[in-house]
């Protein structure tokens, strides 16, 4: 799996979100350390039916999040769960709500296992002990929750051989369709979350 990859150019907009992050932007706006856009939504519990707050955000290098609207969740605010999501790899969230402390609200998805049950998965444990997300879920339409399976292997196959684009069936975000990409849906097909959408 690969939870970074190379410098993308383009915001997060299309279905389910509409947002207006990062429309306008040229190479001019960002910096050589960020990776890719993702989205952050809030939730006051497990269920979709709960989020409070919703936004596209850039993922750097480091592993750190830039908000663009710095002011997406209105106080007063005790706790959260946090759904972090990628263009082509299962979405995650916190196993429990994060607290707000003092206005600052801080977890990092790299240090422990993300939302789960006995049935399901949430994130892959590297082999240098970082927990990453699974990479090969280009259909974002599954239900109830994120799912690898052959319907991902089909977008990759309908795209083989594109080079040079920004698309969901790039799985190891360098910018090409390829047996490489294949391989990561291979590793990880058949892995489902229960985050509900």
């Amino acid at each position: 799996n690969i939870l970074f990859g190379t410098e993308i150019k383009f915001g997060f907009t299309g279905t389910p979100y509409l947002g207006t992050e990062g429309q306008g932007w040229t190479d001019a706006d960002y910096t050589g350390t960020e990776v890719d856009w993702i989205m952050i939504s809030f939730r006051t519990d497990i269920d979709s039916n709960t989020e409070i707050a919703r936004t596209a955000a850039i993922l750097n290098k480091d592993g750190s999040v830039n908000f663009i609207d710095r002011c997406v969740l209105s106080p007063p605010l005790s706790s959260t769960y946090i759904v972090l999501e990628h263009r082509n790899h299962m979405g995650v969230m916190t196993p429990q709500a994060i607290n707000v402390n003092n206005g600052y609200l801080f977890y990092d998805f790299r240090v422990g296992d993300s939302y789960r049950d006995a049935t399901s998965f949430g994130q892959k444990l590297m082999s240098d002990g970082t927990w990453c997300l699974y990479a090969g879920d280009s259909n974002q339409n599954d239900a109830p929750s994120f799912d690898i399976n052959g319907t991902d292997k089909s977008i990759w196959f309908e795209n083989n051989g594109l080079f040079d684009n920004y698309i969901p069936p790039d799985f190891n975000l360098d910018g090409d369709v390829n047996g490489q990409d294949k391989a990561v849906w291979e590793r990880n097909n058949g892995i489902s979350s229960r985050v509900p959408k």
